[in-house]
């Protein structure tokens, strides 16, 4: 069906595409994570003064 109006690629291209979000978005959370626990640790030292 997809071959008959040109867009026989599409759905290897959307597998990619997801792929490549997917793969973003995971390293993007890591990063947050990070930061989350740089600000966590930045907290506790500011308490501690």
């Amino acid at each position: 069906m997809l071959a008959g109006i040109g867009l026989e690629g599409l759905p290897d291209r959307i597998t990619a595409t997801t792929a490549r979000v997917s793969e973003e978005v995971s390293a993007l959370a890591t990063e947050g994570e990070k930061l989350d626990q740089k600000a966590g640790n930045a907290a506790d030292k500011i308490r501690k003064l």
